[in-house]
């Protein structure tokens, strides 16, 4: 059984974002049931499954991206959807070639980090014109200490 993790940790991603990240992968079609969900269960949230059963019924389903071993990266509401209503189904899958959970969850941890330096970085190019310097330092220590 796999780690589980809180849905932030875990990437929202589609074909487009493993092919950016460079990851080889492989479309595929697998049985539910052989898929195992990482995400913790107080995540999930019922609304979410209903609309993805509203868009299944209309021939909208994209790909579960899951890693080597089958642990669901991405999906986790489609797959619980396929479950609470259709038992064990083949659905498609991407499968992400020679990488686990525990490595997708830690490189999209470092990549989060990374844009967030990026974007605190550009903030301190660009103060405000609107506050003076020593207000703005001001009520940065006062918000953040």
């Amino acid at each position: 059984m796999p780690n589980l993790y809180p849905r932030h940790k875990l990437p929202q991603w589609t074909i487009e974002d493993v092919i950016k990240h460079d990851y080889s992968y492989y479309f595929g079609m697998e049985l539910a049931s052989n898929l195992q969900p990482c995400q913790n269960q107080e995540d999930y949230q019922h609304e979410k499954i209903t609309r993805k059963y509203e868009m299944f019924k209309v021939g909208q389903f994209d790909p579960i991206i899951v890693d080597y071993q089958m642990n669901i990266v991405c999906g986790h509401h489609r797959h619980q959807m396929i479950l609470d209503y259709y038992d064990d189904t083949p659905v498609p899958i991407i499968c992400m070639e020679g990488v686990g959970i525990e490595d997708v969850v830690k490189y999209y941890e470092s990549y989060c980090l990374h844009n967030d330096a990026q974007m605190d970085w550009l903030a301190e190019q660009h103060e405000s014109p609107y506050v003076e310097r020593g207000e703005q330092e001001d009520w940065i220590a006062a918000r953040f200490g």
